[in-house]
């Protein structure tokens, strides 16, 4: 039988259409060669991290605008920490137990067990309340936190990217040590925070250690956070100073502020291990 014209006219032009075999096999070995440089190197498209200190007033903006967002976000720690801390859950507790019990033995018609569990979902919605009132006023703390931060002091930041994702806020202030020879200097670290995702992942030490390095460098005497010198003692009630995960505010009574102490006590052993490196590196 043989081929009808149609179809051999169909025929020829699907030919033509496709690729001759040496085509095929440049196209293979084009994206075999691709492939193999991808799984070469896995991290080509992870973009970079770099610390440096920066110029830009954006990278400045978003370096001040990382501190007041760690400031905004003391309100959840403090929040979790009230909702949950024993002496506070015990007492809403009791006295759920306490007003079911008596509405349950009234034998009245406050008795229905609907309106037990009502009143019990309106006292805890109370206490709720009464939570976010106590803790706003870290909200207010975090609106404090101005440009006047910056001023005299250099802005260290660390970039995932075209992100800034931490940042130190360091400045040069005159020692109290009377030298006459020069004058002498120590470093003040005004801020230091990490955006909250990439927290635990060592991103916050490596930063304070080039910032402490760069410090060193200059010939400065020591480093501290503000609150640490007796004439920067208002820092700590100012609210615009961070530490790795927290302000070293204090806006709740001593016994709720657990959480931030436990902070402010890792980051002055921080500050001082990458002081007490500096200086052991000097010696050798």
């Amino acid at each position: 039988m043989s081929t009808p014209d149609a179809m051999r006219a169909s025929i020829s032009s699907l030919t033509e259409s496709l690729p001759a075999n040496d085509d095929i096999a440049d196209g293979h070995a084009t994206t075999s060669d691709a492939l193999n440089d991808e799984n070469s190197d896995p991290f080509a498209n992870v973009p970079s991290l770099q610390t440096y200190i920066t110029e830009n007033v954006e990278e400045k903006t978003a370096a001040l605008k990382l501190v007041a967002d760690g400031v905004a976000q003391m309100r959840q720690t403090a929040s979790r920490h009230l909702i949950f801390h024993p002496l506070n859950s015990s007492a809403v507790f009791v006295l759920c137990a306490g007003i079911g019990q008596y509405l349950h033995n009234s034998k009245t018609k406050y008795s229905d067990p609907w309106l037990i569990f009502t009143t019990t979902a309106g006292i805890i919605m109370s206490y709720l309340i009464c939570v976010r009132f106590f803790t706003a006023g870290y909200l207010e703390e975090a609106e404090k936190v101005k440009q006047t931060l910056l001023d005299g002091a250099d802005v260290f930041v660390t970039k995932f990217g075209d992100e800034v994702i931490g940042t130190v806020i360091m400045a040069l202030v005159p020692s109290d040590t009377k030298n006459k020879r020069r004058k002498t200097y120590m470093a003040e670290v005004r801020a230091w925070n990490v955006r909250l995702k990439y927290r635990g992942k060592g991103v916050g030490l490596a930063l304070l250690e080039d910032a402490v390095a760069d410090a060193k460098k200059r010939g400065v005497e020591d480093v501290y956070f503000p609150y640490d010198h007796p004439s920067k003692i208002s820092y700590k009630m100012a609210g615009c100073f961070m530490l790795t995960f927290t302000d070293s505010a204090r806006l709740l009574w001593s016994i709720y502020n657990g959480p931030f102490d436990r902070s402010e006590k890792r980051a002055r052993h921080a500050l001082q291990t990458a002081w007490e490196n500096q200086q052991k590196g000097r010696k050798k």
